[in-house]
């Protein structure tokens, strides 16, 4: 059973009956006085009959039925003492934690007299509960016997009061099987400022950050009648990072048609020597050594003269890329998904922090003083969970630290552009692909690992030779832009 507490000058009925309509048991509803909510909600906690308390600001409604279950079954199966349907991973310094939107997680629907907005921050995870720091307080249930700090009464209005509530007992949750509807977006009053100092004197510990869980699944993936695919490993470097890179694969792959190419480029002997006596029990992976280091060459090269010709499938990594899961055969399922309609397929990377590092490549323009300025970007990039488990489809392209494309493809599209001496040649074969009617897409539930702590890095002569492949084909391209105020 649940206590439903809120803050009016009196109780609302009309709105009591329709949260009530929502619910598969009798609810207790709690209306105290709205001038203090840490004193009131305080309040509550005392007087409430039932062991788990909900918090609703007066103008939101409950758009999910039987919430009253979902809640209870949340608290009996989990430990935490606070749940709500969006919520943040950070509380930064400046204590403005709504701002930074990259750290959020759920959503919550705003409605206005003129029009609805549903502002979504995350991928919804109905079966997970996601911790987080602090909760937004248009919606929020605290199973009252885990509570060990109240409110503090010295927040005077409803700012601050509850994120301190929501650190002092540090075990808040991100639900998404509920839904609300709020009327209107808050507005600060002449307390706020007076409460965020007060709030960040009693935490000197800012900023604060809760680390991303890094959601994947282990479940098995049917193919039918799969391909034979070669994974293709770039070496430029450290030994350590390949082996990490091979040993992953290994492990994680349950796919059985597949072999693995390590190219090393430009590495000293002793290195190479060191990679083969690493992988030696692996008997399908072998290398082959280039004394260059222009990688959209060597690719080719590997592609003609190293590639079984059985191959129809080719799956380009980079060193320190890493599995999670069974990376290639979800990247094999979302190519077979399309068929011979699809350009390249993506995995989903995260950094060592758990944040996003890409959901695939962006193309974006920003408009100044009239013109328009195109930039390039990873999409999702440096996120908590802006992400999709699904397959993404449309994307401008993939990034080669995790690239598959069919072999004929490859070898129609006349493979990476040896123009460019530096980067995006992976942003080239993604827009050619386009070109020629593909769909480019990645597979959200294929997770990998990025060792590195690099940011994308683009060269400006090979900006300049995209650009002039954009140029050309404008009308085509622009669909996959993204405008950006």
């Amino acid at each position: 059973m649940i206590s439903v507490i809120y803050l009016a000058k009196k109780r609302t009925v009309a709105w009591e009956k329709e949260i009530q309509s929502k619910a598969e048991n009798k609810l207790e509803f709690i209306c105290l006085d709205p001038s203090s909510f840490a004193k009131s909600y305080n309040e509550a906690l005392k007087i409430a009959k039932h062991d788990i308390a909900l918090f609703l600001r007066k103008d939101v409604t409950i758009l999910s039925s039987q919430f009253d279950l979902k809640l209870m079954s949340h608290f009996e199966n989990s430990p935490y003492v606070a749940l709500g349907t969006l919520g943040s991973l950070t509380v930064p310094k400046t204590a403005f934690i709504w701002e930074v939107s990259d750290q959020l997680v759920g959503k919550i629907s705003y409605k206005t007299k003129k029009e609805e907005s549903v502002h979504q921050f995350s991928a919804l995870f109905e079966e997970r509960i996601i911790p987080v720091l602090a909760l937004h307080d248009s919606f929020f249930a605290v199973n009252r016997k885990k509570i060990k700090t109240r409110f503090d009464e010295n927040y005077v209005s409803d700012s601050f009061y509850d994120i301190d509530f929501f650190l002092a007992n540090r075990a808040a949750g991100v639900v998404f099987d509920i839904e609300i509807l709020r009327a209107a977006e808050e507005r600060q009053d002449k307390f706020f400022e007076p409460s965020r100092a007060y709030f960040i004197s009693q935490h000197p510990d800012l900023p604060l950050r809760e680390k991303p869980s890094l959601i994947h699944s282990e479940k098995g993936i049917s193919i039918k009648m799969p391909p034979h695919v070669t994974v293709v490993v770039t070496a430029e470097n450290d030994p350590t990072e390949v082996m990490s890179t091979i040993d992953s694969i290994e492990k994680h792959t349950k796919y059985e048609r597949y072999d693995v190419i390590v190219a090393t480029s430009a590495l000293a002997e002793e290195e190479i020597h060191e990679i083969k006596a690493h992988v030696a029990h692996y008997a399908n992976v072998c290398i082959v050594s280039y004394p260059h280091t222009h990688i959209p060459s060597l690719l080719g090269d590997v592609v003609e003269h190293h590639v079984p010709g059985t191959v129809q499938l080719i799956l380009f990594m980079k060193q320190g890329v890493l599995f999670v899961n069974d990376v290639l055969s979800r990247m094999v399922k979302a190519y077979q998904h399309f068929k011979t309609g699809c350009g390249v397929v993506g995995a989903r990377i995260h950094g060592f922090n758990h944040m996003v590092r890409h959901m695939g490549l962006q193309l974006v323009t920003t408009e100044k003083g009239g013109e328009y300025e195109l930039g390039l970007g990873y999409s999702g990039f440096n996120s908590a969970y802006n992400y999709t488990t699904d397959i993404k489809e449309n994307v401008v392209g993939v990034s080669r630290e995790c690239l598959m494309i069919s072999r004929k493809l490859f070898r129609h599209l006349g493979g990476f552009q040896g123009k460019y001496l530096h980067s995006l040649e992976d942003f080239d074969l993604g827009i050619r692909a386009i070109l020629e009617g593909k769909v480019n897409v990645v597979a959200g539930d294929a997770v990998c690992m990025h060792l590195g702590i690099d940011q994308p890095k683009f060269h400006p002569d090979d900006f300049m030779h995209l650009l002039e492949l954009i140029n050309a084909h404008i009308e085509t391209v622009t669909p996959f832009v993204d405008l950006y105020a």
